[in-house]
Order: C-alpha cells, then sequence, then structure tokens
C-alpha cells in the first residue's frame, strides 16, 4: 500500500473529532474515491491527511513508513500533494509564474512536458507571460493549479471535489487530464467527491463518508 489511513480522528478544535476513526488503504497507481454529502467529513479527511488540522489521532502510513508525526511540508516532500477545490494560484501574477513557482527549479523541458497534459497551458510562453491567472475561467483556473501540483512530482496526489462548480465540458476535460495523469504517469489519487457517477467510472474502489465515519466500503 502506498498510503494507508488505521484510525483517523481529526477535527479543528481539541477534543471536537469530526472524522472518527477512518481506515482507507490506497494501492500504489489506483484511484481511490470518497464519497459524501456537504459537511459529511470529506474535506476534514483532506487536511487530516496532510496533517493541516490539528488535534489528530490515529496513524498514517506511507509506503510502510509512520508519517504520523510529519508537518504538511515534509509530507509534501515525500510526495504528497493536494488539489483543493478553491484551485488555489497565485490570482495576481502571471499563469507562467505561477508554473514557475510550482516548479521549485525543474527545467525548462519538465515544465513543457507538464504543459503539455493541458489545454489552457498549450499557448507559448509569451502568452502565458502575459495573461494573469485571475483572468481565467474556473475550470482554466482548475487546470492551472492541477498542472501547478504535477510540478511537485507527486506519488499521492489529493484532489478535494475538481469537479465542484464547473461546466459539463470542464468537468469531462478535468477528469480526461487526472485518466491521463493516473494511467501515463502512474500517481496514485484519492478522490473526494459529491458526484457518485464521476467517481465510480473514475476510481477502482469507492468509500463512502457519512456523518464523519466510515459508512460502507
Amino acid at each position: 500500500m502506498i498510503l494507508e489511513l488505521k484510525k483517523i480522528s481529526s477535527g479543528y478544535l481539541k477534543d471536537v473529532d469530526v472524522i472518527h476513526n477512518i481506515d482507507i488503504q490506497l494501492p500504489a497507481g489506483s484511484a481511490i474515491g470518497i464519497l459524501g454529502l456537504n459537511g459529511a467529513g470529506k474535506t476534514t479527511l483532506c487536511g487530516a491527511i496532510m496533517n493541516m488540522n490539528p488535534y489528530r489521532s490515529g496513524k498514517l502510513f506511507f509506503e510502510g513508513r509512520d508519517v504520523s508525526e510529519l508537518n504538511t511540508e515534509q509530507l509534501s516532500d515525500l510526495g504528497f500533494s493536494t488539489f483543493l477545490s478553491e484551485r488555489n494560484t497565485f490570482q495576481e501574477l502571471s499563469v507562467w509564474e505561477n508554473l514557475l513557482i510550482a516548479s521549485k527549479g525543474r527545467s525548462a523541458s519538465e515544465i513543457d512536458e507538464i504543459r503539455s497534459i493541458f489545454p489552457v497551458l498549450s499557448s507559448d510562453k509569451r502568452a502565458l507571460k502575459s495573461k494573469l491567472a485571475d483572468k481565467l475561467s474556473g475550470g482554466e483556473r482548475g487546470q492551472l493549479a492541477m498542472a501547478m501540483c504535477l510540478l511537485t512530482n507527486p506519488k499521492l496526489l489529493i484532489l478535494d471535489e475538481p469537479s465542484a462548480g464547473l461546466s459539463p465540458t470542464a468537468i469531462n476535460t478535468m477528469y480526461a487530464i487526472l485518466e491521463q495523469i493516473r494511467s501515463e504517469r502512474g500517481v496514485t489519487i484519492l478522490l473526494i467527491e459529491q458526484s457518485a457517477e464521476l467517481a465510480s467510472a473514475f476510481c477502482n474502489h469507492i468509500y463512502i463518508i457519512e456523518n464523519g465515519k466510515i459508512n460502507n466500503k
């Protein structure tokens, strides 16, 4: 298993858990889905895995190693990367500057390889340097945020509702990109979604979270 959660409980306040005793396993190269309604604990689970939520209990194992005590930056260095539903980018910077920040010194050819996956990034560098990130549509901003995740060279990609707020066309584009990332780059994906149809079509296995607990598998 590349990732294993054992009895993970977490919340935002001390002694107040939002998720309770979560057990999840992710085989390397798989896509595992987490389905649930708003408020079920999906985003809290995402934050707990990345150690962004305080007061967690339980154990987190990555490639067989106990990483429960590592902070978010240390987990990122191991190969964790998170795509948030807010599609966080640096809005005041150009598209190209966003890519450079995420690349952490990767070569121009490596950046170009990642760019080739995303339609919105296929323009020449001059166009990307002149376009501010805040001028992108929601779907385009999602592509940029996803490219920034890939530029960190992740082993594990945690996706928090990548379809949220997107048009049907943009959703189809996003999931085509995700399929390419999984099949061609071998990245393990933990997909947090509201759409059972999307998650079931994409994932190898589904967990359902309800009231902060895994309901069934």
